[in-house]
C-alpha cells in the first residue's frame, strides 16, 4: 500500500534556541527546506562523503550538531560518538587518532584549547562555527 504524505519543505524540521546576545534567548524555526539546503551546501564546498569519519562530541542541543548528524547520515559519512570529557584532552586525542577521524567541528574557543594536541596528520576538515 502507498503511502500518503503531506509534508511539504516548508513545514517545521525542528526549532534551534539562541544564545540571547540581546539579552532574550529566543527559538528559530528551521523549515526542511533550509536543512536541505544546508546539507546540499555542506556538500558542495566542504566535500564531506561517505569516505570521511566525522567525530561527534558535541551536545546533541547545539546546532552545529546538526551538521555531524543530519549532514553526515544525509552524505553517507559514519559518524564516531565521543562520550567522554573534552576538557580530557589527551583522551580527545586517543579518540581521534583511533578512530581515525577525518573531519571535526569545534567552536573557535575550544579549538584554540586543543589545537597544540590536535592529530593534524588524520583530519582532513576542521569546520569552526558558533559562539
Amino acid at each position: 500500500k502507498n503511502v500518503v504524505t503531506q509534508t511539504n519543505s516548508s513545514n517545521l524540521a525542528y526549532v534551534i534556541y539562541t544564545s540571547g546576545t540581546t539579552g532574550n534567548p529566543k527559538g528559530v524555526m528551521i523549515e526542511h527546506t533550509g536543512v536541505v539546503n544546508y546539507i546540499y551546501n555542506v556538500k558542495k564546498y566542504l566535500f564531506i562523503s561517505p569516505e570521511d569519519r566525522i567525530d561527534f562530541s558535541t551536545n546533541i542541543g547545539f546546532d552545529l550538531s546538526v551538521t555531524t548528524t543530519v549532514c553526515s547520515l544525509c552524505l553517507g559519512s559514519r559518524i564516531v560518538i565521543y562520550g567522554n570529557n573534552l576538557q580530557e584532552l589527551d583522551h580527545y586525542k586517543d579518540h581521534l587518532i583511533k578512530n581515525k577521524i577525518s573531519v571535526i567541528k569545534l567552536v573557535p574557543s575550544y579549538f584554540n584549547l586543543i589545537i597544540d594536541v590536535l592529530p593534524i596528520s588524520h583530519i582532513n576538515k576542521i569546520i569552526l562555527g558558533g559562539e
